[in-house]
């Protein structure tokens, strides 16, 4: 079969359909089953059909649309560049890599204090309640931080509150504490 190309009227000796390129201008042309001919490049208005006997307005409502092939060249694409704004999340990467944020004992907190602990029995035996190894206290830097007798013991988890305030009821020490909720770092 031998059609005419649309755009630089070369002859084109071809049995094949479908998109089709000119060996002679190298456009792009859309061969339908029924030897239809279109410039693929053309918009959708300007592609006419001509397919000889279709007088049927419903008939020609129902051909497939062409496919626009549209295609964009790489210099066409804008490249957009990373922003590096780590150094304003420092402060959330650290809260988020810390215990509490973790929260595998809870959100609730205990800061515990105890008071008349002015002779070495008294502080003799807090340091024995305090030394379990299952509190996980620095026992020297609490025992350190005792001024006038009174020592604060600062974020304990409910649990080890439960525990230590059960263990120290039996000595002569006050005791006192303040829960709170973690709510920032």
């Amino acid at each position: 079969m031998s059609i005419k190309c649309p755009l630089c009227q070369a002859e084109i000796n071809s049995d094949a359909f479908g998109l089709i390129t000119c060996p002679s201008c190298g456009g792009q042309i859309v061969v339908g089953m029924d030897d239809e001919i279109a410039d693929a490049d053309a918009s959708h208005d300007e592609i006419q059909p001509q397919i000889e006997g279709q007088t049927d307005a419903s008939e020609a409502a129902s051909a497939p649309e062409p496919i626009d092939n549209e295609t964009v060249s790489p210099t066409e694409i804008k490249s957009v560049e990373p922003t590096n704004n780590a150094g304003d999340l420092a402060d959330i990467a650290e809260y988020g890599n810390s215990p509490e944020s973790q929260a595998r004992e809870g959100l609730l907190r205990f800061n515990i204090c105890l008071t008349n602990i002015d002779t070495s029995d008294v502080r003799k035996s807090v340091r024995e309640v305090l030394e379990d190894p299952r509190f996980l206290f620095d026992v020297e830097a609490i025992l350190h931080s005792i001024r006038d007798g009174v020592v604060k013991i600062s974020d304990v988890t409910p649990v080890k509150a439960a525990v230590l305030i059960q263990r120290l009821r039996g000595l002569p020490v006050g005791i006192t504490w303040e829960q709170y909720a973690i709510h920032s770092p």
